[in-house]
């Protein structure tokens, strides 16, 4: 039930933003967004900002109808708090989480410092709800969903500019989201895990790492249950696979 329900959230949420990320592309091709020259970067090197100057935030704020929010460690975001909007974490990380019919909990993806997320990414499927939970103070830019991605009449820099950003912010999501989507079509437990810790190594260069969630969330992130989760690192650990202490990893084969 919760391999099949897995499925389904992945494949739903990687379509959607698939789609998206191809409708951005052709907005911004046919807007002719190459023809922007050198730009004049302020001190946010990363995200949606990149390449604005403060003048330019300051119209960017205004066109987008830009406001800020502030959320706490535990706050509960509901998909209807979110529609025509865009949201872009200015500082801090919350974690999109879905839940199907029989209570079962998965956590899809970890939303971080420069990510975006919106309505669409927090939609209800047949038996599956989605929301987000803030795991820490977190700083948000809230900006008109449509202004965002279509831009003003005239087709200014700024927006040219913006879109861009806003490109490479979807291509980072999608990007975490297809990763996930290989770990966790694994028909085993052994399976799944031996992707994760591939993963992982992947993304922190060496054979030695930490695995940077508890327990408990890597079995809701992997869709398994967390005892039959540890038993099989236990059996990983017996065969000479990896050395585990304390979420520290070391992958030996």
């Amino acid at each position: 039930m919760i391999i099949a329900q897995s499925k389904k959230i992945n494949g739903c949420i990687c379509n959607f933003f698939v789609l998206k990320y191809y409708i951005l592309c052709y907005n911004i091709i046919t807007n002719r967004i190459y023809r922007i020259g050198k730009v004049v970067v302020n001190s946010m090197e990363n995200g949606i900002l990149k390449g604005f100057t403060d003048s330019n935030q300051k119209k960017l704020y205004s066109c987008l109808n830009i406001s800020e929010l502030h959320y706490t460690k535990g706050d509960i975001i509901m998909p209807d708090e979110i529609q025509n909007c865009i949201w872009y974490i200015k500082s801090g990380q919350a974690r999109l989480i879905a839940v199907d019919e029989d209570g079962n909990t998965s956590i899809i993806l970890y939303l971080n410092t420069n990510d975006i997320v919106s309505a669409d990414m927090i939609f209800e499927g047949r038996g599956v709800n989605y929301f987000l939970e803030i795991l820490m103070n977190t700083e948000i830019m809230s900006m008109d969903l449509q202004k965002a991605i279509y831009g003003c009449e005239n087709n200014c820099d700024i927006h040219c500019q913006f879109k861009t950003n806003l490109i490479e912010a979807y291509t980072g999501v999608i990007k975490r989201l297809s990763q996930r989507n290989t770990v966790t079509t694994g028909r085993t437990i052994r399976k799944k895990l031996t992707e994760y810790l591939n993963l992982q190594r992947k993304i922190n260069r060496s054979v030695k790492f930490k695995i940077p969630v508890s327990m408990a969330e890597l079995a809701d992130y992997l869709c398994v249950d967390r005892s039959a989760m540890l038993r099989e690192l236990k059996k990983m650990k017996d065969e000479g696979l990896i050395l585990l202490k304390n979420r520290y990893v070391t992958i030996l084969v």
